[in-house]
């Protein structure tokens, strides 16, 4: 769900993602630039994972876990009767539990000074040690796929 360049709301988006979740559909929702209370909203809603467009650098990594996670791992409001949880059907800690190893991130990587800072961008963004072992290799094939754009790597 694309909400970078179109004007649905909150509440449309939220509609959406419960039509969605009837099934078994994971749904990948992207805010605009910037706008964290947002994406932690669309979580909220539902959302299974968020998808940031032109982050650009570690610290913005930084920022998208802290509201996309909650405590310890990150600083997401908890609010436990919408959507994510579902409706309060999993007590408090097994949602907080669930929510931060299922909830995914990716972060877009669209300026030649982030694909420069792509390896600190993920450390920032991968906080399971499961997570790593296939870090190398994206990085490798990002390094790949970048090249005939024009776009190259500092190693």
């Amino acid at each position: 769900m694309d909400l970078e360049p179109h004007s649905y709301s909150d509440e449309t988006a939220a509609n959406l993602m419960r039509a969605a979740r009837v099934g078994t559909s994971d749904i990948v929702a992207r805010p605009a630039k910037g706008e964290f209370m947002r994406m932690s909203r669309l979580l909220e809603a539902g959302a299974t994972g968020i998808l940031y467009p032109r982050c650009s650098n570690a610290e913005e990594a930084r920022e998208i876990v802290k509201w996309a996670k909650f405590a310890p791992q990150g600083k997401r409001g908890f609010d436990g009767s919408s959507g994510d949880n579902p409706y309060r059907f999993m007590d408090a800690r097994e949602y907080t539990e669930t929510a931060n190893n299922e909830t995914f991130i990716i972060a877009q990587l669209e300026e030649q000074s982030a694909i420069d800072q792509a390896e600190e961008i993920c450390a920032r963004l991968i906080l399971q040690g499961s997570d790593l072992m296939g870090l190398k290799g994206l990085l490798q094939k990002l390094k790949e796929d970048a090249a005939p754009l024009g776009f190259t790597f500092n190693d």
